[in-house]
C-alpha cells in the first residue's frame, strides 16, 4: 500500500474540484463515490478498482478530495494488485499513485507531508 498527500490554494476551486472528480473516475473499472457538502466544506471520497492485465490482478485506489474555501486537499491511497505467493504487483500500485501525481502536479498542486 502506498499513499501521498497534496494541496492547492485556488481562486477557481469549484471547477477544479469538478475536474478532479471527473479525472479520478474516468479510468475506473468500478467505482464508488461518496459526496458530502456543508456550508463551509465539500468532501468527495472516490474508491476505484483498475484491472492490470500484466499480472492479472485488480488494484484499488481511494481518493479523498476536500474543498474548504479556496483550499483543496487530496489524499491518494492505492493498494492491492499483488499476485502469487509473494504478492508481487509489478508496479501496479505505483502506476496509480504516479498517474494521480502527474495530474495533480500539472494542475498546480504541491505534495505535502
Amino acid at each position: 500500500m502506498e499513499s501521498r498527500k497534496y494541496n492547492i490554494n485556488s481562486a477557481d476551486s469549484e471547477s477544479l474540484f469538478i475536474e478532479l472528480k471527473r479525472y479520478f473516475t474516468d479510468n475506473a473499472w468500478e467505482k464508488e463515490i461518496i459526496h458530502c457538502k456543508s456550508d463551509t466544506m465539500e468532501t468527495l471520497v472516490i474508491v476505484i478498482e483498475r484491472f492490470f492485465m500484466r499480472n492479472n490482478s485488480t488494484a484499488s485506489a481511494t481518493y479523498t478530495i476536500v474543498k474548504e474555501g479556496e483550499q483543496i486537499y487530496v489524499v491518494v491511497v492505492a493498494g492491492g494488485a499483488g499476485t502469487g505467493i509473494l504478492n508481487i504487483s509489478f508496479g501496479a500500485v505505483s502506476d496509480i499513485i504516479n498517474d494521480a501525481e502527474r495530474t495533480l502536479l500539472a494542475l498546480g498542486f504541491k505534495e505535502v507531508d
